[in-house]
């Protein structure tokens, strides 16, 4: 049985970055909880971009994850009517994690949330999320993956999922796991490509364990997402791998009440790259996502030499005044 874990804060952050467009203007104070704050607003300039009309509006983000709680103030219109692939009786708009504050809101809210009582902030307020919840280890449905992962993704972009969020990973095992990706996963995210839509996923919260390959960031057409942290220091946890396409703030984020900040690659904490997923990815330059080196057939053929494994080729997702502009699968 195969079960996903959840993954990283990089990868929603990088996606809600490809909603909004990077400009040069002077920085606003940061918003968030106290003593903790959402750095990237400064980073990226977010007031300005929203002022010149980035906001994210139009955008649908399919979050596939645990599901989200719709009740929130904080996110009141902004969750549409999605489904849930573990319980039928449900439509996305309920959280399934077992913890308080479940994973999947906490990836809604740095996306899309207005400011309120958790002290967090969307970095595209104008776009919508469109749940869909998965049997994720750590949830009340949890169950194998293997089946209802790709039918998600599928149903996703059949209803209007315009970028598609996978803040989750699961281990493939070399000489278990035949393939990289498994054949109807990959199948399913090129058929979210085909339809136009972006496929964002987190490289994995495994950096300091040997970083192995996980599914679906090592699937060809996926942006892979790594974690920097303030300082643009790639983060220890963020697992290195030669299919990474870009880095993005993943450490320190604020997960919402009754969760732990992330400082480290904890399973069921937000990490890495999970905050950027929320705005667009027109605007992010990073090169076409493509099949990883030595063709993508085995496990173990994912990682070669001759490429930046800490960042990917892609261009690091910085405020251009400072010139940059994994199995279980848990939602990361």
């Amino acid at each position: 049985m195969r079960s996903l874990v959840r993954s990283s804060v990089a990868a929603v952050l990088a996606a809600g970055i490809v909603l909004v467009a990077l400009g040069p203007t002077p920085a606003a104070a940061a918003p968030g909880p106290p003593g903790v704050p959402q750095w990237w607003f400064d980073e990226w300039d977010v007031p300005a971009l929203w002022a010149g009309g980035a906001r994210g509006q139009g955008i649908v983000i399919a979050e596939i994850d645990s599901g989200v709680n719709a009740d929130l103030p904080e996110l009141a219109g902004k969750v549409l009517a999605g489904r849930d692939f573990g319980d039928p009786t449900q439509d996305g708009r309920t959280d399934q994690d077992l913890e308080a504050f479940g994973h999947g809101t906490a990836m809604a809210s740095l996306m899309v949330a207005e400011p309120g009582d958790l002290g967090i902030t969307g970095l595209a307020p104008d776009a919508r999320v469109l749940p869909v919840a998965i049997p994720l280890l750590g949830t009340a449905t949890e169950g194998s993956t293997s089946v209802s992962l790709p039918l998600a993704i599928r149903w996703a972009v059949d209803h209007g999922g315009q970028i598609i969020s996978l803040s989750l990973g699961q281990e493939r095992q070399e000489g278990t796991d035949p393939l990289a990706c498994p054949t109807a996963e990959q199948d399913a995210i090129l058929y979210a490509i085909g339809k136009g839509a972006i496929v964002v996923a987190a490289s994995g919260n495994e950096g300091e364990s040997g970083s192995p390959v996980t599914d679906p960031g090592v699937c060809i057409g996926v942006v892979a997402v790594g974690a920097v942290d303030v300082d643009d220091e790639v983060a220890s946890f963020s697992s290195r791998h030669s299919y990474l396409t870009v880095t993005a703030p993943g450490v320190d984020p604020d997960p919402g009440p009754g969760r732990r900040r992330c400082v480290h690659r904890s399973g069921h904490q937000p990490g890495d790259g999970d905050r950027v997923r929320g705005s667009g990815a027109d605007l992010v330059e990073v090169p076409r996502p493509h099949e990883p080196p030595g063709g993508g057939a085995h496990a173990g053929d994912a990682r070669t030499a001759g490429h930046d494994t800490d960042r990917g080729p892609g261009v690091r997702l910085r405020h251009p005044r400072r010139r940059s502009v994994d199995h279980d699968r848990r939602p990361r």
